[in-house]
């Protein structure tokens, strides 16, 4: 989806087609905002499968336009073997030296480490070139302050995307009852929607930053 789409709906929604109260960059500004916090609670919000083309060795990265790695799901040559992930004691234990030994044609395991989601190790160590199918967390591309560009997050997030703007929307004015109301009724609607437990927001304050 086209995030110069979602503004006009927004705007719409504000009755506020000219932006005269809210203006296009401010709105693109929102749709930024709520795609960094979306990926930070729920990295599939931007998900995508690639074909990754692996390092020789046991060390891999993810391509540099991606939060982390999600899953491997299969090799993506000869058989197309499916890759489960392991826990790396599990693989240290049943498989001692095992970043070591010799090179191979397909993935049987990995093993990722959430605090380094940019990195993950295969196991057989492969040939350079192998490839494998993959689900990665892309990173939001920024929406221009003309509202030009593309929003990131799947389509089936787009209405928790809609919601989180309104919330912005909504706080710029919060300080009139009905509008603070309207704040937290849409940033409950964008928290389900995520799937994520968060707190209300105050009138003063945005979670999200």
């Amino acid at each position: 989806m086209q995030a110069g789409a979602l503004i006009d709906s927004v705007a719409q929604e504000l009755q506020d087609a000219e932006h005269v109260r809210w203006s296009v960059a401010e709105l693109a500004g929102y749709i930024n905002d709520g795609q960094r916090y979306a990926l930070s609670k729920m990295p599939a919000a931007t998900s995508q499968q690639r074909l990754l083309q692996l390092a020789a060795g046991v060390q891999q990265q993810v391509p540099a336009d991606c939060f982390g790695l999600l899953e491997l799901v299969r090799n993506a040559q000869g058989r197309q073997r499916a890759i489960s992930q392991v826990a790396r004691a599990d693989l240290d234990a049943s498989a001692p030296g095992w970043a070591s030994g010799p090179l191979r044609d397909a993935v049987v395991h990995f093993v990722q480490d959430p605090r380094t989601p940019m990195r993950f190790d295969v196991y057989p160590p492969v040939r350079e070139g192998v490839q494998v199918v993959a689900i990665v967390a892309r990173n939001p591309q920024s929406v221009q302050a003309t509202g030009a560009g593309p929003v990131t997050m799947r389509e089936e997030f787009t209405e928790a995307l809609r919601h989180y703007m309104l919330f912005r929307a909504w706080s710029k004015d919060a300080e009139y009852g009905a509008n603070g109301a309207l704040a937290s009724s849409h940033w409950g609607a964008f928290t389900e929607a995520l799937g994520v437990v968060a707190p209300r927001p105050s009138t003063t304050a945005d979670p999200t930053v």
